[in-house]
């Protein structure tokens, strides 16, 4: 038992350690590939691919094959394609890096999040064990990009070092998986409705106000973490002109601070109402960005040769995140919990394939701003823009949320 919580734990801190690259990605391709901003800017969009037709498929290969061959499988398929980056060293190999990691995720994710139940006695344990995974989940994306910022060099390719860590820790997991089993406890995943059914259950929830508002929501908030989180390392190298290590430890603490928000929020949100607590967040986050904005200037970070010495306002974009970070579990949670339990599976694969499309979106769009109209300017439209209708809206969904009826209450 304690050998699963431990696989189960290291599967979750590597997921993240896989996908805090993507910014990294994006600066280098621009930086050391030499490709422009709208490309670097479709690179996620391999991965949300993947992602979004893994969605349809992970669930029926877990019903078939278990968690374990799936998962390590998923680590193994990574392990080689990271192993193949630093010898043919091109931008197509990280694209099909993005590829493999797009099903890895949905994999891993999905199987991580159904084990716990095998592996916690009651709810309580449960909840405490999937609060230490997200946890850990946070903080492995900032080791990860302090990891490439101690590989990454100025017009070197020592960067892709990094990818021989990433090889030789998924080649560990892999093993993990493949060479040791699970207990399995009698889990009835068997429903009365087929999948037709509860397909046709979409449309019912989805053109709900309430579901339709929270999806809203959610889309404005993938645009701010991953349309601006994903180019923070290239505005601080191209805009603020860091170097490139330096601009990915900064960026790290985008990261950092979307975690603490996460659990701030949890605490408050047991004394005040969640929509109250967002609506002061978003106000407090515009006012630090605007304010920001009015403050970068190109090369202000020229001369800059550690965190220690960098400008403070080159810390004011990733401290977004302390006010931003609650919004995702918060709306998430409050959504699924006015919905019958077993319309949860089929309610959170349709987030999942709308955030992948919006996840793709959002790079792309930040990354055509960046190309075009400079890098000051795409920030400023990519979270001012969203951040406002977060605060516009999340009043009204906190009111229909409170006013929904609960389908999981007792009679």
């Amino acid at each position: 038992m304690k050998l699963a919580k431990i696989k189960i734990i290291l599967s979750f801190f590597c997921l993240s350690f896989l996908t805090c690259g993507f910014p990294i990605f994006i600066m280098q391709g621009v930086n050391y590939y030499h490709v422009d901003h709208a490309s670097a800017g479709t690179l996620e969009v391999y991965f949300n691919l993947t992602r979004v037709c893994a969605a349809f498929l992970i669930f029926t290969l877990f019903l078939k094959f278990g968690y374990r061959r799936p998962i390590g499988i998923a680590f193994l398929g990574v392990a080689l394609v990271a192993a193949l980056q630093p010898i043919i060293d091109s931008i197509w190999t990280i694209r099909l890096f993005m590829l493999l990691v797009g099903v890895a995720y949905v994999t891993i994710n999905v199987g991580c999040y159904s084990m716990v139940s095998l592996v916690t006695k009651n709810q309580a344990e449960h909840a405490s064990f999937i609060n230490t995974m997200e946890g850990l989940h946070m903080f492995a994306s900032m080791f990860g990009m302090w990891l490439f910022s101690f590989f990454t060099k100025d017009d070197s390719n020592s960067w892709l070092n990094t990818f021989w860590v990433i090889a030789a820790v998924c080649a560990i997991m892999s093993a993990l998986f493949l060479l040791h089993s699970i207990d399995h406890k009698p889990v009835d995943l068997k429903r009365s409705e087929n999948i037709l059914q509860v397909l046709r259950k979409l449309p019912k929830y989805l053109f709900t106000p309430r579901v339709f508002m929270a999806v809203f929501l959610l889309v404005c908030y993938e645009l701010i973490e991953v349309g601006m989180g994903s180019w923070l390392h290239n505005f601080n190298h191209e805009v603020l002109q860091l170097p490139e290590a330096i601009s990915i430890q900064i960026g790290s603490f985008f990261v950092m601070s979307i975690a603490i928000g996460r659990l701030t929020g949890g605490v408050l949100f047991k004394y005040f109402k969640f929509y109250h607590v967002l609506l002061i967040n978003y106000i407090v986050g515009f006012v630090l960005i605007a304010f920001a904005l009015t403050l970068f200037k190109v090369g202000l970070g020229h001369d800059v040769t550690s965190i220690f010495n960098a400008p403070i306002v080159a810390f004011l974009l990733p401290a977004l995140g302390l006010f931003i970070g609650p919004t995702y579990p918060t709306i998430t949670s409050t959504l699924l919990s006015k919905i019958p339990a077993v319309d949860h599976s089929i309610i959170m694969s349709m987030l999942m394939i709308i955030v992948a499309v919006a996840d793709s979106a959002s790079t792309r769009l930040v990354g055509s701003l960046f190309g075009s109209d400079g890098g000051i300017y795409a920030v400023g439209i990519s979270v001012l823009l969203p951040l406002g209708i977060l605060f516009l809206f999340i009043l009204p969904y906190g009111l229909l949320n409170r006013n929904a009826p609960n389908a999981n209450q007792q009679p």
